[in-house]
């Protein structure tokens, strides 16, 4: 059982290296900086630009730009950088960019979501952590409460699976 887990975690983490969409690169780097820090903001940040899409306001949407080039500048990128163009946020243009920077931070997240959910089939036990809740809600559709509660989830398995790998390698020595 526990090679499974540390097996499961290894081909989590180089998923990530190995990934073959390029406009995740900053993120994966960001997430392997510090996963939960990074899915807590990128809940944040999807929850803002929720709010910019509700009331149509091109300075939110502008807002959300910046708190996520912020992010990204941790790991030295920039928004070009996970769209794959350059482009100049104005208050013209912020929804359309901001739609397109929440497509990839969507597709980041409900990628987390996708592989975690293979560790929790694998180790059926890890669903005990979550109380048998599901983690295959689709995060476009659901309110920023639900949505945070499955980023809070996320986090949850990610931090156990961190734990054991880490007493095993200790363990190891």
């Amino acid at each position: 059982m526990k090679i499974a887990v540390v097996f499961l975690v290894a081909a989590l983490t180089s998923s990530f290296d190995a990934a073959s969409v390029s406009q995740y690169n900053c993120l994966e780097l960001l997430f392997k900086e510090d996963a939960p820090a990074v899915l807590q903001s990128i809940a944040t940040l999807l929850c803002d630009y929720k709010t910019a899409k509700a009331q149509q306001n091109a300075l939110l949407f502008e807002n959300f730009l910046q708190k996520v080039n912020a992010l990204l500048e941790k790991v030295g990128c920039t928004i070009d950088n996970i769209l794959g163009t350059q482009v100049t946020i104005t208050l013209q243009d912020a929804e359309q960019i901001g739609d397109q920077v929440a497509n990839v931070l969507f597709g980041f997240v409900d990628s987390i979501i996708a592989k975690v959910m293979k560790i929790l089939d694998d180790i059926p036990f890890l669903g005990d952590i979550l109380n048998d809740k599901p983690l295959n809600t689709d995060i476009r559709d659901v309110s920023c409460e639900i949505m945070v509660g499955v980023i809070t989830d996320l986090d949850k398995v990610l931090k156990f699976v961190s734990t054991i790998t880490e007493n095993l390698a200790q363990r190891a020595q």
